[in-house]
């Protein structure tokens, strides 16, 4: 395996290490506020609608095997068209990375670090990811792949809260209403965003195409689970 591809199951940790992010730690409150106790339903809600839209990006690498999203642009919608919406996809990934960092800074100053000034926070997290993003697709997946250790150690610190747990705080089911699932479901599909990778992952993939797609279903399934587990 040559440093510019993958295997599939480091394809299907660098989706899972992808889709969880720091939205995690305010995913559940965001959902109470709206679906209050039917938030875990809006959840399951959100895993079903990612699958359906993995399947539809899975059908472009499938349908144009070997091509990166930008290349896929431009073959889709020619040159112009597809230069003008790889522009707004680097702005979107731009825009994404800032607010993700924000949001890092906020946290870690909120529990760690009180008196560090928050540009010397953004600076370090900063350095940190283009020291990352330079590797090449390799060491990256094998990253991914060594730190998802960590997840099973999230879900046992998060099982210390089960001591408290009664399954009768789940009733009444659907209280809410539909409506109110429904709206809450997009938070919850917010904070699966990162299954989109596939569209940049698939050239790289030294995997059938229909075994890329099982593994980033298989996260998408495990990243849903582990949500409601939380919620």
């Amino acid at each position: 395996m040559n440093k510019n591809s993958i295997s599939a199951s480091q394809l299907f940790f660098t989706i899972l290490q992808t889709q969880i992010g720091i939205g995690i730690l305010g995913l559940p409150y965001n959902l109470f506020k709206t679906a209050h106790t039917d938030g875990w339903i809006s959840m399951l809600i959100s895993g079903c609608i990612i699958q359906a839209i993995t399947l539809f990006h899975w059908g472009l690498t499938h349908r144009l095997p070997g091509l990166t999203l930008y290349q896929m642009t431009s073959k889709l919608l020619g040159k112009w068209g597809g230069n003008f919406l790889n522009i707004g996809y680097v702005f979107y990934y731009i825009i994404v990375s800032s607010v993700i960092t924000v949001l890092y800074v906020n946290v870690l100053k909120r529990w760690l670090y009180h008196l560090t000034p928050a540009y010397i926070l953004v600076f370090l997290l900063v350095v940190i990811a283009l020291y990352f993003a330079k590797e090449n697709v390799r060491n990256i997946g094998r990253f991914f792949t060594i730190v998802s250790v960590f997840l099973i150690i999230l879900v046992l610190l998060i099982s210390n809260a089960y001591k408290e747990a009664d399954v009768r705080y789940l009733f009444p089911i659907g209280h809410s209403g539909i409506q109110n699932i429904l709206l809450a479901s997009k938070e919850g599909s917010i904070s699966m965003l990162g299954f989109e990778a596939i569209l940049i992952l698939a050239p790289f993939v030294k995997a059938k195409s229909t075994m890329t797609l099982k593994m980033v279903m298989l996260s998408n399934c495990i990243v849903t689970v582990l949500y409601v587990y939380i919620i």
